[in-house]
């Protein structure tokens, strides 16, 4: 599972190849909020304040963006920080590719959630979009050298979170 999740970070983080006016903002999809998304998040804000100046580097040019996969008996969610250039440049593959994505404000921290299938209960996707400013088209797209990745691996199983693998940093 951690594979996948590497995976499918540097496929996000590499180079991004676009179409459209470069500068023209991308919409991106409102999603709502619920109780069991709002607690995660939590959990990740306050692991983020008892962290080390490394882990908070981003802490006010950042975005959180979240990988939802569903197994057979229980949801998996990746979690990483990611500066908002690098944000921009997810974005940039995921509009490109119309993978199903979306954003939603939790406490003034914008938290951008992936998934391959559907947002389950965990989301809804609103018919709202909004164009953020740090969110527009780019010709190509390539990760800062030294962007510091933090990634979270959770759980989700019978109503409860659960670690699926401890806090990291990665280069």
């Amino acid at each position: 599972m951690k594979t996948f999740y590497l995976i499918l970070l540097v496929f996000c983080a590499t180079f991004t190849r676009v179409y459209g006016q470069a500068g023209e903002k991308i919409p991106v999809p409102i999603l709502k909020d619920n109780k069991n998304i709002d607690d995660l998040i939590e959990i990740i804000l306050k692991q983020k304040k008892r962290g080390s100046e490394a882990e908070t580097k981003f802490q006010t040019d950042s975005s959180l963006v979240v990988y939802v996969l569903k197994f057979k008996d229980y949801f998996s969610f990746g979690v990483a920080e990611k500066s908002n250039a690098v944000m921009n440049g997810i974005i940039n593959k995921m509009f490109f590719y119309k993978a199903n994505f979306g954003y939603f404000n939790y406490k003034k921290n914008n938290i951008f959630v992936w998934t391959k299938d559907q947002f389950y209960d965990f989301l809804t996707l609103t018919p709202d979009v909004e164009k953020l400013d740090y969110i527009f088209k780019i010709g190509t797209y390539k990760q800062p050298a030294g962007e510091q990745t933090i990634n979270w691996h959770y759980k989700y199983q019978n109503g409860h979170f659960s670690i699926e693998s401890p806090p990291s940093i990665a280069n």
